[in-house]
Protein backbone atom coordinates (compact mmCIF):
# COMPACT_ATOMS: atom_id res chain seq x y z
CA UNK A 1 0.00 0.00 0.00
CA UNK A 2 1.27 3.62 -0.69
CA UNK A 3 0.16 6.65 1.03
CA UNK A 4 0.52 9.93 -0.31
CA UNK A 5 0.46 12.29 2.91
CA UNK A 6 -0.04 15.79 2.06
CA UNK A 7 -1.21 16.99 5.85
CA UNK A 8 -3.84 16.72 7.29
CA UNK A 9 -5.31 14.93 3.89
CA UNK A 10 -4.17 11.57 3.21
CA UNK A 11 -4.63 9.32 0.13
CA UNK A 12 -4.41 5.52 0.97
CA UNK A 13 -3.72 3.77 -3.13
CA UNK A 14 -3.05 0.00 -3.19
CA UNK A 15 -0.12 -0.71 -5.44
CA UNK A 16 -0.68 -4.58 -4.80
CA UNK A 17 -3.96 -6.23 -3.51
CA UNK A 18 -3.53 -9.04 -1.69
CA UNK A 19 -5.85 -12.34 -2.50
CA UNK A 20 -7.06 -14.42 -0.38
CA UNK A 21 -6.23 -11.46 2.94
CA UNK A 22 -6.07 -14.30 5.28
CA UNK A 23 -3.57 -16.18 3.68
CA UNK A 24 -0.95 -12.71 3.77
CA UNK A 25 1.84 -12.48 6.35
CA UNK A 26 3.59 -9.37 5.88
CA UNK A 27 2.12 -5.56 5.10
CA UNK A 28 3.89 -2.97 2.93
CA UNK A 29 3.22 0.21 3.46
CA UNK A 30 4.96 3.61 1.42
CA UNK A 31 3.93 6.71 3.19
CA UNK A 32 5.40 9.42 1.14
CA UNK A 33 5.17 12.36 3.45
CA UNK A 34 4.64 15.82 1.32
CA UNK A 35 4.68 18.91 2.44
CA UNK A 36 7.21 18.15 5.18
CA UNK A 37 7.51 22.05 6.18
CA UNK A 38 3.79 21.83 7.10
CA UNK A 39 3.29 23.23 10.84
CA UNK A 40 1.53 19.77 11.45
CA UNK A 41 5.46 18.16 11.04
CA UNK A 42 7.43 21.40 12.83
CA UNK A 43 5.51 21.39 16.36
CA UNK A 44 6.32 19.28 19.15
CA UNK A 45 4.91 15.49 18.71
CA UNK A 46 5.24 15.98 14.97
CA UNK A 47 5.39 12.17 14.04
CA UNK A 48 2.15 11.57 15.92
CA UNK A 49 0.73 13.25 12.64
CA UNK A 50 2.33 10.45 10.48
CA UNK A 51 1.07 7.60 13.73
CA UNK A 52 -2.33 8.79 13.72
CA UNK A 53 -2.87 7.84 10.14
CA UNK A 54 -0.93 4.88 9.98
CA UNK A 55 -2.37 3.29 12.83
CA UNK A 56 -6.00 4.12 11.07
CA UNK A 57 -4.66 2.84 8.17
CA UNK A 58 -4.09 -0.79 9.37
CA UNK A 59 -7.36 -0.72 11.98
CA UNK A 60 -9.37 -0.55 9.09
CA UNK A 61 -7.25 -3.24 7.60
CA UNK A 62 -7.02 -5.77 10.37
CA UNK A 63 -10.75 -5.61 10.68
CA UNK A 64 -12.04 -4.67 7.41
CA UNK A 65 -9.81 -6.27 5.17
CA UNK A 66 -7.84 -4.65 2.32
CA UNK A 67 -10.94 -2.81 0.90
CA UNK A 68 -11.12 0.18 2.58
CA UNK A 69 -14.56 1.14 2.08
CA UNK A 70 -15.55 -2.40 3.20
CA UNK A 71 -18.47 -0.92 5.67
CA UNK A 72 -18.60 -4.51 7.82
CA UNK A 73 -15.93 -5.94 9.75
CA UNK A 74 -14.62 -9.13 9.06
CA UNK A 75 -15.91 -12.14 11.13
CA UNK A 76 -12.52 -12.53 12.02
CA UNK A 77 -9.68 -10.24 12.36
CA UNK A 78 -6.76 -10.62 9.68
CA UNK A 79 -3.64 -11.85 11.44
CA UNK A 80 -0.30 -10.09 10.55
CA UNK A 81 3.13 -11.46 10.90
CA UNK A 82 5.06 -8.00 10.12
CA UNK A 83 4.23 -4.46 8.95
CA UNK A 84 7.08 -2.81 7.23
CA UNK A 85 6.26 1.13 7.02
CA UNK A 86 8.44 3.29 4.59
CA UNK A 87 9.00 6.72 4.70
CA UNK A 88 9.58 8.48 1.81
CA UNK A 89 9.65 11.63 0.34
CA UNK A 90 7.33 13.03 -2.25
CA UNK A 91 9.91 12.78 -5.20
CA UNK A 92 13.44 11.86 -5.17
CA UNK A 93 15.22 14.42 -3.08
CA UNK A 94 17.71 14.99 -5.92
CA UNK A 95 14.34 16.75 -6.92
CA UNK A 96 13.09 18.87 -4.43
CA UNK A 97 16.75 21.02 -4.40
CA UNK A 98 14.99 24.46 -4.50
CA UNK A 99 12.66 23.55 -1.54
CA UNK A 100 13.57 26.13 1.11
CA UNK A 101 15.44 24.25 3.85
CA UNK A 102 16.63 21.05 3.83
CA UNK A 103 14.06 18.26 3.04
CA UNK A 104 16.93 15.67 3.63
CA UNK A 105 17.70 16.92 7.23
CA UNK A 106 13.75 17.25 7.37
CA UNK A 107 12.63 13.88 6.90
CA UNK A 108 15.38 12.83 8.25
CA UNK A 109 14.22 13.98 11.88
CA UNK A 110 10.20 13.35 11.11
CA UNK A 111 11.57 9.71 10.62
CA UNK A 112 13.62 9.76 13.65
CA UNK A 113 10.66 10.62 15.80
CA UNK A 114 8.10 8.44 14.18
CA UNK A 115 10.52 5.40 14.62
CA UNK A 116 10.43 6.04 18.64
CA UNK A 117 6.89 6.50 19.06
CA UNK A 118 6.24 3.23 17.05
CA UNK A 119 8.34 1.46 19.52
CA UNK A 120 6.50 2.98 22.10
CA UNK A 121 3.33 1.43 19.82
CA UNK A 122 4.82 -1.74 19.76
CA UNK A 123 5.22 -1.60 23.37
CA UNK A 124 1.64 -0.44 24.45
CA UNK A 125 -0.39 -3.72 23.62
CA UNK A 126 -2.98 -1.72 21.50
CA UNK A 127 -2.06 -3.89 18.80
CA UNK A 128 -0.93 -7.33 20.23
CA UNK A 129 -2.02 -10.08 19.11
CA UNK A 130 -3.01 -8.36 15.49
CA UNK A 131 0.56 -8.31 14.34
CA UNK A 132 4.04 -9.81 15.77
CA UNK A 133 6.47 -6.61 14.24
CA UNK A 134 6.89 -3.21 12.71
CA UNK A 135 9.98 -2.55 10.69
CA UNK A 136 10.54 0.82 9.83
CA UNK A 137 12.98 2.93 7.57
CA UNK A 138 13.45 6.10 6.14
CA UNK A 139 13.72 5.26 2.05
CA UNK A 140 17.31 3.73 1.49
CA UNK A 141 18.60 3.07 5.27
CA UNK A 142 18.74 -0.28 7.37
CA UNK A 143 15.21 -1.62 8.76
CA UNK A 144 14.26 -0.86 12.58
CA UNK A 145 12.79 -4.07 13.49
CA UNK A 146 10.33 -3.46 16.73
CA UNK A 147 8.26 -6.27 18.73
CA UNK A 148 4.68 -6.16 18.94
CA UNK A 149 4.78 -6.76 22.60
CA UNK A 150 1.90 -6.60 25.49
CA UNK A 151 1.64 -3.53 28.14
CA UNK A 152 2.93 -5.46 30.94
CA UNK A 153 6.24 -4.34 30.44
CA UNK A 154 5.55 -0.69 30.15
CA UNK A 155 2.28 0.58 31.21
CA UNK A 156 3.08 4.42 30.06
CA UNK A 157 2.90 3.50 26.74
CA UNK A 158 -0.61 2.14 27.01
CA UNK A 159 -1.90 5.11 28.55
CA UNK A 160 0.04 7.22 25.96
CA UNK A 161 -2.07 5.79 23.49
CA UNK A 162 -5.50 5.17 24.94
CA UNK A 163 -5.65 8.51 26.44
CA UNK A 164 -4.80 9.79 22.93
CA UNK A 165 -8.05 8.35 21.04
CA UNK A 166 -6.49 5.44 19.78
CA UNK A 167 -8.70 2.26 19.91
CA UNK A 168 -8.04 -1.25 18.32
CA UNK A 169 -11.51 -2.48 17.88
CA UNK A 170 -13.39 -3.03 15.11
CA UNK A 171 -14.77 0.58 15.13
CA UNK A 172 -18.22 1.80 15.52
CA UNK A 173 -21.30 0.43 13.97
CA UNK A 174 -21.97 2.39 10.42
CA UNK A 175 -26.08 2.16 12.15
CA UNK A 176 -26.34 3.97 14.58
CA UNK A 177 -29.17 3.38 17.54
CA UNK A 178 -29.90 0.90 19.89
CA UNK A 179 -31.21 -2.54 19.39
CA UNK A 180 -35.03 -1.21 19.78
CA UNK A 181 -35.24 1.40 17.35
CA UNK A 182 -33.59 -0.92 14.57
Amino acid sequence: MTMVLAYPDVTPTWTHVPMPPNKIDKLEILVKVGHMYHPAYMNRNHEMAIVRLVFEILRRYIHRGPHLARASPLQESLQLHTVEITLAPPRPLEEMTYVYGFPAQQLAILASGFRHVMQRLGRSGIVFGSMDFFKVRLEGSDWLLIPVTSNIWDEQDYVLFNSGGYCWDAGEPLVRGSAETI
